[in-house]
C-alpha cells in the first residue's frame, strides 16, 4: 500500500454482504518484524479518506491525552488522536516519525487516527466477521465489533465512534426528550433494532424505550433475519400480517455476520415483508450508501448519530 494511499471509491455492490477492510498495527511490534509480532486492527475502506504520513502537528491546549493536536489537510483542520495511545496506553515516542496517519470520516466529521504502520485492504464476506462477543470477555470487547479469523492472525475491527464519544463525549448520541402526548402515541409499538456496536445499541435502546417504544434488539442482521423470519412463520400460521408481531426495523450497515444492507435485500425479496418500514441507520451518510440503501429496497436513510430525526422518521412511518 502506498503511504499517500487516497479512497479510491471501489464500490462494492448493493446487497452482496461483502466489505473491504484497511489493516493496520497500532504500535510498534518488539522485533519489528510486522509479520512475527504485535495486534492487527481494522476500519472499514468506506469510513477512511486517505492514509497519509505523520503531518505538522500543532499542540492543543487542556486536550484529551490522547488528541495529540490538530494538523492542516488542505485548509481543513483535523484533530489527530493516538490510536496506540487509547487503546494500550502506548504512547508515541520521538522515533517514530514515520507513523501513518488514517483519516477518516464518518458521523459528518473528519479525524486522524495515528498508527504505527499500515499494511494492506483485505476484501472478505461479512460471513469471516465473528461477533466480539463469542470469544471475547464481556466488557472486553466494548471497543471491538468484529474479529476477522485469518490463516496466520486475528484482525479486530475497532468501534471508532465508540472511540470518539469516550475522548469527546459532546458528540455522542444522547436521548429524545419526549412529551407525554408522544408517549401515548407510540404506546404498544415495536420496533426491531440490528445495531453491531454495543454502546451505539445501548444508545439506542434507551432513547427508544423512553420516547415510548417497545424494542427488540440484536447485535447483527443473521440474529435478527433469523427473528424476524421466526415472527413471520407465527404471523402466518395465525392468519397474522408482520406488522401485527413488530411495526419498523432499523438496522446498521456494518455488521458481522450479514451487513444491513443484504438484511434488507432479503427481506425485499419476500413479499411477506414488502410493507415493512426499515430504517438504515448508518455512521456513512454519504450518497453511496443512500443510494445503495434505496436500491435494496430500504424506506428511509438517517446518519448517526441523529436520533431525533430518527425517532422523527419512525413517528411519520408509523402515523401512515
Amino acid at each position: 500500500m502506498k503511504d499517500d494511499y487516497k479512497q479510491t471509491n471501489i464500490l462494492l455492490e448493493s446487497g452482496t454482504n461483502e466489505l473491504e477492510i484497511v489493516e493496520f498495527q497500532i504500535v510498534k511490534p518488539k522485533d519489528d518484524s510486522y509479520k512475527k509480532d504485535g495486534d492487527f486492527y481494522g476500519i472499514n475502506v468506506a469510513k477512511v479518506r486517505e492514509i497519509i504520513t505523520m503531518p505538522e502537528v500543532t499542540e492543543l491546549p487542556r486536550a484529551h491525552p490522547c488528541v495529540k493536536g490538530v494538523f492542516n489537510l488542505r485548509g481543513r483542520v483535523i484533530p489527530l488522536i493516538d490510536l496506540g495511545h487509547w487503546i494500550q496506553n502506548a504512547q508515541s515516542k520521538p522515533d517514530e516519525s514515520k507513523k501513518r496517519v488514517i483519516v477518516t470520516e464518518f458521523n459528518g466529521i473528519y479525524n486522524g487516527f495515528s498508527v504505527y504502520s499500515v499494511s494492506r485492504i483485505h476484501r472478505i464476506s461479512w460471513k469471516q466477521v465473528t461477533s466480539p462477543s463469542d470469544i471475547i470477555e464481556e466488557g472486553g470487547s466494548d471497543c471491538i465489533v468484529g474479529v476477522i479469523k485469518f490463516e496466520n492472525k486475528i484482525v479486530m475491527l475497532l468501534d471508532f465512534e465508540k472511540i470518539l464519544s469516550d475522548i469527546n463525549p459532546s458528540i455522542s448520541i444522547r436521548k429524545v426528550p419526549s412529551t407525554d402526548g408522544d408517549l401515548e402515541k407510540r404506546k404498544g409499538k415495536k420496533i426491531l433494532v440490528a445495531e453491531d456496536s454495543n454502546f451505539i445499541r445501548r444508545s439506542v435502546i434507551d432513547s427508544l424505550t423512553s420516547a415510548g417504544y417497545q424494542v427488540e434488539a440484536f447485535s447483527n442482521g443473521a440474529e435478527a433475519l433469523t427473528k424476524i423470519k421466526e415472527h413471520a412463520t407465527y404471523a402466518k400460521n395465525n392468519n397474522y400480517q408482520i406488522s401485527d408481531m413488530f411495526q419498523l426495523l432499523i438496522t446498521d450497515i456494518e455488521m458481522p455476520q450479514m451487513d444491513g444492507l443484504h438484511l434488507t435485500k432479503n427481506l425485499r425479496d419476500d413479499l411477506f415483508f414488502k410493507d415493512l418500514p426499515i430504517i438504515v441507520y448508518s455512521s456513512i451518510a454519504n450518497d453511496e450508501n443512500k443510494r445503495k440503501a434505496a436500491s435494496v429496497g430500504a424506506t428511509g436513510f438517517i446518519g448517526k448519530p441523529e436520533l431525533e430525526r430518527l425517532v422523527q422518521l419512525i413517528d411519520a412511518l408509523l402515523a401512515r
